[in-house]
């Protein structure tokens, strides 16, 4: 009887084995398993992840997603005083020009404060009304001055089945090999053999990406079994190092100066000495330690929330200028600044701002 309990168990035993590792590498699924058994990371509060869902792009206007809407949301987040904005969307294409009712009324009102006649000059009018909406996200970006956008990186295999024309630019490469990839003060590799050379990239438009802070890629691999498992913090293009999205928009926050590599480790130098050590695969690649929490659990907000705040603002901005021109403050706010005097100076500052921002150009891609 022991002896059929024993064969039961050791069949029993081989099923459930079988089952974990169905179809999955021994290593992931061993390191599956100690994930169960290690605390839970804790989520840092002053991390918000922002969803573009399905409620922000009805209330905005659809798919593609309007980025003069992503433009006033940036410019809110500055106000809020946020310390880093890492976009996971790639702007690879350029918009088309948009009508916009406001703006068609402020270019109406330029030309007719300047002594221009209707209605015969009024078809002079209409190109100028299509507004440069990339323009008008640029100017936003540069003005947040705390914005990251992505870089892709392309495999040489991979680089067979794409328009290697577009992954592969002159002009685009020496702007990320002066601007976006570390610099020798930035980066140490010590007999580094691990890290992926990349043969192509496609980064966001130059209009949009010369005005950033920076930039960073996104590439993350998936394990065979479908699950992302591991992430490279650093990638190699052109002999040039590359950081991960993350680890440039951080960087500022965890205070790294420079980051060393080696094919054990990449430590992380900070500027308390404290420094961060983190191993790293066979591949070169880092193992993810996730929260043991779904997505809907972790810290996030609709865009749909910060939009309404772009929403509201001007109608609160108007209602506050006919209160100050209908003498409300003067008989009744007894404070020295008026909600008046408030909503002025950010706006006069913030509009000053906007028109001194420098136009950076880099020809050859888009």
């Amino acid at each position: 009887m022991l002896k059929n309990r024993s064969f039961l168990f050791v069949v029993l035993a081989v099923f459930v084995l079988s089952m974990l590792l169905f179809l999955t590498p021994l290593d992931s699924k061993i390191f599956d398993l100690f994930l169960r058994i290690l605390p839970s990371l804790t989520e840092n509060e002053k991390v918000y992840i922002l969803t573009l869902d399905d409620d922000s792009m009805a209330y905005a206007g659809g798919f593609p997603f309007r980025r003069e809407v992503m433009a006033d949301v940036v410019v809110l987040l500055k106000e809020f005083g946020v310390d880093a904005i890492a976009f996971d969307l790639s702007y690879l294409d350029e918009s088309a020009k948009r009508f916009d009712e406001d703006y068609a009324v402020e270019v109406f009102n330029q030309h007719l404060y300047s002594g221009i006649e209707y209605p015969e000059d009024l078809l002079s009018l209409i190109p100028s009304l299509g507004r440069d909406v990339d323009e008008y996200f640029a100017k936003s970006l540069a003005f947040s001055d705390n914005s990251w956008l992505t870089l892709t990186f392309f495999s040489e295999d991979e680089l067979l089945t794409e328009n290697e024309s577009i992954l592969k630019d002159e002009n685009t490469d020496r702007y990320l090999t002066e601007h976006i990839a570390l610099k020798e003060n930035e980066i140490t590799a010590i007999n580094d053999s691990k890290t992926r050379e990349m043969a192509g990239v496609l980064p966001a438009i130059s209009k949009l990406l010369t005005r950033a802070r920076s930039a960073g890629f996104v590439n993350a691999p998936i394990d065979k079994d479908g699950l992302r498992r591991r992430v490279n913090l650093v990638l190699k293009y052109n002999d040039d190092y590359y950081a991960h999205l993350t680890l440039k928009a951080m960087q500022k926050k965890l205070g790294w100066t420079s980051i060393e590599v080696t094919n054990k480790t990449i430590t992380l130098k900070l500027e308390d000495g404290k420094d961060i050590r983190v191993p790293r695969s066979e591949d070169g690649s880092i193992l993810i330690n996730w929260p043991k929490k779904s997505f809907y659990k972790y810290n996030y907000m609709s865009l749909i929330e910060l939009i309404q705040y772009t929403m509201i603002e001007p109608s609160l901005a108007e209602n506050i200028a006919t209160m100050y021109y209908s003498g409300f403050f003067d008989e009744y706010w007894d404070g020295e600044a008026t909600p008046w005097d408030y909503i002025g100076q950010p706006k006069k500052k913030k509009n000053g701002l906007f028109r001194m921002m420098p136009l950076q150009t880099m020809t050859g891609y888009c």
